[in-house]
């Protein structure tokens, strides 16, 4: 026969046995979200209006205050029912808690025998009171709603402590089919099963007559969901792709989880607000005219921390990450790869290289401003993205290039010529491209993006630390001070320069790939490392270039993140 654990008071028994899922904390440690199971902190009952209470065991166990664990006469007139062809439940809140809480794992009359036996203990164990405060904090409300806060959350946006009458009567009767019977599936079932259930209790004497009145004349209001694939979310459920790479995370620490993990990642709650709001407005304001079908950004610190992301344009239609997952050409963002391969070479920023016309394996190499200068410094060609110019410092060095770029992170096989090098034809995702530009950040010591600091459970234990790692140096310094140095070039005053402001001093890189299909902007300022991308995977864009909405976005989401006073000091 199963025991009950030996735990000394309800405020750890109510913690006790959860099923797993995992609540996701900012790194100022706000919940931002929850996947699988949503429990939210229990509330104890004191802290909630007192009808509360008074719902649940008019709904759920009328005798709940008089019998000793099991109620004899609800067992029959369970029995009766079901022999009457219809179905009753008799299982009392204390046997519901036994149920929920310890007896998880067992089924049929195994569960029913051990309830039986084991309600007297708990009753013994625990107060009327307590027992009803684990019976409300840890039963299931639907959804990925278990216990009353969590519900209260999920369908009105309110604490438990500021529930009226009218919507306690809503969350207690949706209890024998919370999946069916919640106030988002059926607004209106749900509302006459309240209003039945206030009658029944003026019936009794729990209500007074004018009391279930004035509760019947409310209204329910139930908010937007913030459900979305399994997780609840509640800021917004754009920072639902950020929760699932946090799980991918977890998974690896944890291969096993054991009950509901409490993991504390990088994210900055400002930060993230800034990038769903700037990439949600300009995005949308420009998506139709400009045929755009979707994009995503992400911002981390140079030392690889994740500290905002969005994935695409709605988490509700796409689980699908752009940032992660998509593989995209990358355009002149390549470059980078390029003229860094040149530098380790021994070339300088102020040497010279042509941009003149140039044709190369039966192609025309054109430049997007159709402009052919025969000699400019290599800070310049890369500053105006000069296509021939790239090509001519591929020309004999391509697997240096190769190199360089898997020494940055770049895993996707680098295939074709010089060409194909420096026109950026090969694909990667914006994580690794930005991680990339970290690195040159950071002073040339790899970066590799991570956004969980620690895990622990309920009860605080801490089950992984992110361990401190020394930095690999993939760059000389002096090489990465260079490339730098060229990086803010081009926002100074070459095709980033829609991304530069008076308040910082930024570094970055554009990237445009034929027919207008990808648009990139990546960069740093600040502290701050950050990339976006705008893109149609079915057609070409109406002429965006990275230089245009990517580095508004970024510029946009830099002005709000970076404080004024310091932003051209760290960048």
């Amino acid at each position: 026969m199963r025991l009950l654990p030996a735990l000394s008071s309800a405020e750890q028994f109510v913690y006790y046995n959860r099923r797993n899922g995992l609540l996701v904390l900012d790194a100022r440690n706000g919940v931002f979200a929850a996947q699988e199971t949503y429990y939210a902190e229990p509330v104890p009952l004191r802290e909630m209006p007192s009808h509360v209470g008074l719902v649940f065991m008019a709904a759920e166990d009328r005798n709940f205050l008089t019998h000793w664990g099991i109620d004899p006469r609800a067992i029959a007139r369970a029995a009766w029912n079901t022999l009457g062809g219809s179905t009753q439940g008799g299982s009392t809140i204390t046997q519901q808690v036994l149920k929920e809480i310890v007896l998880r794992d067992e089924f049929g009359l195994a569960r029913k025998i051990i309830e039986l036996v084991t309600a007297p203990v708990l009753e013994q164990t625990f107060t009327k009171e307590e027992i009803l405060f684990l019976y409300v904090n840890r039963v299931f409300f639907g959804g990925v709603a278990y216990g009353i806060e969590a519900a209260a959350q999920v369908y009105f946006g309110k604490s438990a402590r500021q529930l009226t009458l009218l919507e306690a009567a809503a969350l207690a009767r949706c209890l024998p089919a919370p999946n069916r019977f919640n106030p988002r599936v059926n607004l209106d079932l749900a509302t006459q099963r309240a209003h039945r259930l206030l009658e029944v209790m003026s019936e009794t004497g729990v209500l007074t007559i004018d009391e279930a009145a004035a509760a019947r004349r409310g209204r329910l209001t139930v908010v937007p969901s913030r459900v979305a694939r399994g997780a609840f979310f509640p800021r917004s459920q754009q920072v639902g792709w950020a929760t699932r790479m946090i799980g991918r995370e977890l998974a690896e620490a944890l291969p096993r989880p054991n009950g509901t993990m409490l993991a504390t990642t990088t994210i900055e709650p400002r930060v993230q607000r800034a990038c769903e709001n700037h990439f949600a407005r300009l995005v949308e304001e420009h998506r139709q005219n400009l045929n755009i079908e979707t994009g995503g950004i992400v911002l981390m610190r140079p030392n690889g921390a994740i500290v905002g992301l969005v994935g695409g344009r709605s988490y509700q239609d796409s689980e699908w990450n752009t940032v992660s997952q998509a593989r995209r050409q990358i355009g002149s963002i390549g470059k980078l790869f390029v003229y860094l391969a040149a530098i380790e070479r021994g070339m300088r920023s102020q040497d010279r290289v042509s941009g003149a016309r140039l044709s190369f394996d039966g192609r025309n190499i054109r430049n997007f401003d159709d402009r052919y200068p025969d000699s400019l410094t290599l800070e310049d060609a890369f500053a105006r993205s000069s296509n021939t110019a790239a090509v001519r410092l591929c020309l004999g060095h391509a697997p240096a290039v190769r190199a360089v770029a898997h020494r940055f992170g770049i895993s996707h096989p680098l295939e074709g010529g010089p060409a194909d090098l420096a026109l950026g034809t090969y694909e990667a995702p914006l994580i690794e491209l930005v991680s990339a530009f970290a690195t040159i950040a950071n002073g040339g010591l790899r970066v590799a993006p991570f956004s969980v600091t620690q895990i622990r459970n309920v009860a605080g234990e801490s089950l992984f630390t992110r361990p401190e790692i020394q930095a690999e140096r993939i760059v000389h310094e002096p090489h990465a001070t260079a490339m730098a140095r060229m990086l803010r070039r081009v926002v100074a005053n070459g095709t980033g320069n829609a991304a530069s402001s008076p308040r910082w001093i930024a570094g970055g890189k554009t990237g445009t790939t034929s027919q207008y299909r990808d648009a990139w902007f990546v960069g740093f300022a600040g502290g701050h490392v950050g990339g976006v991308w705008i893109g149609n995977t079915s057609g070409e864009m109406n002429g965006v270039t990275g230089g245009g909405l990517p580095a508004r976005i970024w510029h946009a989401v830099m002005t709000e993140v970076l404080p004024a006073t310091n932003a051209r000091r760290q960048a």
